[in-house]
C-alpha cells in the first residue's frame, strides 16, 4: 500500500481541504468548458434559467449545430456531479439535443454564463459533527404538466448528509400524468425507492442516522 497523502483529484473532481470542511469541486474543468467553447470573458449571470420558463421545439427558429449543443450539453452535464444547482437547468436543455434551435443555445449560454461566475461553487462536507451526530435530510417536490412538449411532469429530490448533498435527482417523469396528485404520488416513489437505498448503503458502511427516513416537501423550480 502506499499512502498518497490527502485526498487531491478523484475521478475528475478536485477536492481542496479547508477550514470548514473538504470542498469536492471542478473549477479547472468549469474553467476548460468555457475556453473550450469561446465563452471564458462571458458576463457571469447570477441566476440561471428564468423561473417558469417554458422551451418548446421551436420549429420555426433558426437551427444550430447539433454536434456543437451536444458537446456543450455533455459537457455540462458532466458537471453536474458536484453542481446539484445545474441539474434542473441542464435537464431541461438536454431535451432538444436531436434539434437544437437558436432559443434553446440561448438558455445554454445563460446556463454558461451562470457556471462563469460561480466556477467556485462546489459540495462542502462540514467537519466539527461527531459520527453520532450523522442527520440525513430529504427534500422531494414535482412540477405538473412543466413540459410544452410532450406534456409530461418533472420531478426532483435532494438529499443531504449533515448539510451536505449526497444525492440528487432532476428528470421527466415517463408517463403523462392526469392530476398533479398523481405527479406527486410518482415523485415520492421515486424519492422512497432511493431512501431505501441510501438506507441500505449507510448500515454497509456502519453510519447510524436518525431513523426513520421521512420525505419533506419543498418548492420546485420550473
Amino acid at each position: 500500500m502506499t499512502d498518497l497523502d490527502k485526498l487531491r483529484y478523484f475521478l475528475g473532481m478536485k477536492f481542496t481541504q479547508t477550514s470548514a470542511g473538504l470542498l469536492m469541486h471542478q473549477k479547472k474543468y468549469a474553467m476548460d468548458l468555457l475556453q473550450k467553447f469561446n465563452l471564458i470573458s462571458c458576463n457571469s449571470m447570477a441566476n440561471l434559467i428564468e423561473v417558469n420558463v417554458k422551451l418548446t421545439k421551436d420549429e420555426g427558429g433558426k437551427a444550430m449545430d447539433e454536434t456543437l449543443y451536444k458537446q456543450i450539453v455533455g459537457s455540462l452535464r458532466f458537471l453536474c456531479n458536484s453542481r446539484p444547482d445545474l441539474s434542473y437547468s441542464v435537464g431541461l436543455v438536454s431535451s432538444f439535443m436531436c434539434s437544437p434551435k437558436e432559443s434553446h443555445m440561448q438558455a445554454v449560454k445563460k446556463v454558461l454564463s451562470y457556471v462563469q461566475g460561480t466556477s467556485d461553487c462546489g459540495v462542502l462536507f462540514q467537519v466539527g459533527r461527531q459520527k453520532s451526530e450523522l442527520e440525513v435530510i430529504r427534500f422531494v417536490d414535482a412540477g405538473y404538466d412543466g413540459d410544452l412538449v410532450e406534456r409530461k411532469s418533472t420531478f426532483g429530490y435532494l438529499f443531504l448528509l449533515n448539510n451536505a448533498p449526497i444525492s440528487w435527482y432532476s428528470k421527466k417523469q415517463l408517463m403523462i400524468a392526469l392530476f398533479s396528485c398523481e405527479v406527486e404520488f410518482i415523485s415520492r416513489s421515486y424519492a422512497t425507492c432511493q431512501v431505501v437505498w441510501l438506507e441500505e448503503l449507510l448500515k454497509e458502511m456502519r453510519i447510524s442516522v436518525k431513523t426513520p427516513l421521512q420525505l419533506t416537501l419543498t418548492t420546485f423550480q420550473q
